[in-house]
């Protein structure tokens, strides 16, 4: 059995989302609704998304007090596994006062993770670099953190794909 060609006047409609699916369960389906249906479900997912903050943080924690180190050690460490970063940019970035910064790099450096490097461009300031040992301990956090079954039980594969295109997007449109 044959299928009859389509004109190329013919469209297909893209396959519906979530979002798709609320806003024609929405009471009344008008065009009119999608603003406040597009709000309620930016809310949710506000929401939703600093719940799951929350149960990371928590996580995060828990693993930092059981290896001995601090959050903010972590932060640090995390941030330096991409490539070294200046004093400054690290305290700006995590938010903390630049003094604040460099007692939390002394206390990194005094256990062999971290250490200060000169800056090839500019003599006068120093670059935080993640020393062996500290690449394998912010490693191993991290498998710990988010290689947790119980956080992602309930998706599966495909579905955390879905979810990390959409989280990059999201992460993405920010500036």
């Amino acid at each position: 059995m044959g299928h009859a060609p389509r004109s190329s006047s013919t469209r297909i409609a893209p396959p519906m989302t979530a979002t798709d699916v609320a806003i024609g369960a929405s009471a009344s389906g008008s065009v009119d609704d999608l603003p406040r249906v597009r709000a309620e479900l930016e809310r949710e997912v506000g929401e939703l998304l600093m719940d799951f903050g929350e149960v990371l943080r928590r996580r995060c924690r828990e693993l930092a007090e059981e290896s001995g180190l601090k959050m903010s050690d972590f932060q640090i460490l995390h941030m330096l596994r991409e490539r070294p970063h200046r004093m400054g940019e690290v305290a700006d970035e995590l938010g903390y006062d630049a003094s604040h910064i460099t007692a939390l790099v002394d206390r990194l450096e005094s256990l062999g993770l971290v250490e200060r490097q000169g800056d090839p461009h500019d003599r006068r300031v120093k670059r935080i670099v993640l020393t062996p040992a500290g690449r394998r301990r912010v490693t191993a956090f991290e498998r710990r953190v988010f290689g947790v079954p119980e956080l992602f039980a309930g998706l599966t594969p495909s579905q955390l794909r879905q979810l990390s295109v959409l989280l990059r997007r999201a992460v993405g449109s920010q500036p």
